[in-house]
């Protein structure tokens, strides 16, 4: 069997006329209708094949899927394998922050990627999947209690979250938006160098669109939609409105609201929502940990299934929701949507950013940085006619 999970891409078309881009065109290869091969399989062995379907993000995927599969099938593992799971998908985040912005980002600087930074990330990020599930796989159906090493987990957290720190090293100690601005004129950090950039452009509003920002919604909300309109993979909306969802949405960090009132929500407020990921993501891990290790876990509210069940995986791009049909133990549909068909919604809000794009000194690097802070998670080809 060929399982169609190569990880595509998407490609920006436009015009350059008076260094403004005009008709505007963007196009995704990423194979969102593979859940299809999924259909008439039962859904451990379903479950088995989405990370090779979705590499991207991979174990939020698979979590978001065995979420779906247990609401319809009436089972739901107990609150600790809960937040178990949730920091699973917060170590597989770490992981991926570490890849923006040494691999991602430092192209974008000009600078070599830093591949053993990255390494270093995911091999603790793997120690808190060890430090959670150990041997045992974290994709089973209503799984029964796990039994957390807490030292382990507590070691490998105080690692991810020192590692992560060194890459934005100006914000750590950063007394207000005042105090990071100057911090950052004179940094080294790929962050640092990236939001400084963007502060120093004549087009202060590039980045800015008039879409809106995505609220959390619980996984009811996105298993209404996904089960009743086969487009919303494809084309996600908020009855009909475009949203954008990630870092800038969330408002994760007071140093985001603060840009956002100072700066505007340009270019470099939303660089810089990304990049404070490295201070945020840890936090929440830390935070989830506790409850653990106090025997406090918060679970979540859930319906038995009636057949049909949806389930949600926060990444740090937004939400991964997968909505699933079953009939016994096998699947009769599956649907997904993911972060990056918000943001890249052909009516979404980078394009819409782009579109209300003033002068452009540079417009192919320019469209790749403004791509790059809304995280799209695979590659991007600018394709551009000088008219």
């Amino acid at each position: 069997m060929t399982v169609p999970g190569q990880i595509r891409g998407i490609r920006v078309r436009g015009e350059v006329i008076d260094q403004r881009i005009a008709n505007l065109s963007i196009e995704s290869s990423r194979p969102l209708s593979a859940t299809m091969v999924l259909t008439g399989r039962p859904v451990a062995e379903a479950l088995k094949l989405v990370p090779l379907l979705f590499p991207v993000c991979g174990r939020a995927q698979v979590i978001a899927g065995v979420r779906a599969a247990e609401a319809a099938m009436g089972r739901h593992p107990d609150p600790v394998t809960e937040a178990a799971r949730d920091l699973l998908v917060l170590a597989e985040q770490c992981a991926g922050i570490a890849w923006r912005i040494e691999i991602d980002w430092a192209l974008l600087c000009r600078r070599s990627p830093d591949a053993t930074t990255v390494a270093a990330v995911r091999e603790s990020a793997q120690e808190v999947r060890f430090a959670l599930f150990g041997d045992l796989p974290f994709d089973q159906i209503g799984a029964a209690p796990v039994k957390v090493d807490r030292v382990r987990l507590l070691m490998a957290l105080a690692l991810l979250q020192a590692r992560l720190a060194s890459l934005f090293p100006e914000a750590l100690q950063a007394d207000g938006l005042m105090d990071l601005e100057l911090a950052m004129a004179k940094g080294r950090s790929i962050p640092a160098r990236l939001v400084h950039a963007a502060r120093l452009q004549p087009d202060a509003a590039l980045g800015n669109h008039d879409r809106d920002y995505f609220d959390e919604k619980c996984p009811m909300w996105f298993g209404d939609r996904l089960g009743a309109d086969g487009n919303f993979p494809w084309l996600p909306t908020i009855d009909g409105r475009t949203a954008e969802v990630g870092p800038l949405a969330g408002m994760r960090h007071d140093l985001v609201v603060e840009a956002l009132v100072g700066w505007g929500a340009g270019l470099a407020t939303r660089l810089l929502a990304a990049s404070l990921d490295v201070f945020t993501v840890p936090t929440r891990m830390q935070e989830l940990t506790r409850r653990i290790v106090d025997g406090l876990p918060m679970g979540r509210s859930a319906r038995l299934g009636e057949g049909t069940g949806s389930g949600i995986a926060e990444t740090a791009r937004g939400p991964l929701a997968h909505w699933v049909r079953v009939d016994g133990d096998r699947v009769i549909d599956w649907r997904a949507v993911a972060p990056t068909e918000w943001n890249f919604h052909p009516q979404g809000p980078f394009v819409r950013a782009l579109a209300r794009a003033r002068a452009l000194s540079d417009p192919e690097h320019q469209i790749r940085v403004l791509a790059a802070s809304f995280d799209p998670c695979v590659p991007v080809t600018v394709d551009l006619v000088r008219a």
